[in-house]
């Protein structure tokens, strides 16, 4: 069992802390690692928190670490490595102005066809579809 450690805030801490945990703009994560401090502040055990989180004692342990190197930046997590993006912003508005320009209604194969030829770039059906709903 690991031992009793407790994070010790600045008032300014504590406050930057209550803003990020309040703000639904950060992400799950990093919210709730600044509740874990808050807590930790309040003199809750680190057994008491994985119990009240839920998340392992190790969990809760590494917060503090991250908390201790970087600060408040460490509580995010780093971006992870993925597919390069297939289109660009310029391809993406090219096929929204495709959509507003013409009357006719596109089926996403259409549109997905429709990019090949005029662009070159070819991105499956359900990829081009979830492109264009995020944008919405």
């Amino acid at each position: 069992m690991p031992r009793s450690r407790t994070i010790h805030l600045s008032n300014e801490e504590e406050e930057t802390l209550r803003r990020m945990k309040a703000d639904p703009t950060i992400p799950k994560r990093a919210r709730q690692r600044a509740d874990i401090l808050l807590l930790s502040a309040h003199h809750m055990s680190v057994v008491d928190l994985a119990k009240y989180i839920p998340c392992s004692t190790q969990t809760i342990l590494d917060t503090f670490h991250r908390w201790w190197l970087g600060g408040r930046r460490a509580l995010f997590d780093e971006q992870r490595p993925g597919p390069a993006a297939r289109l660009s912003e310029e391809d993406v508005k090219q096929v929204e102005l495709w959509l507003e320009e013409d009357p006719k209604t596109y089926t996403s194969q259409q549109l997905a066809e429709k990019l090949k030829t005029a662009r070159g770039i070819e991105l499956s059906t359900d990829r081009l579809r979830r492109i264009l709903k995020k944008r919405v």
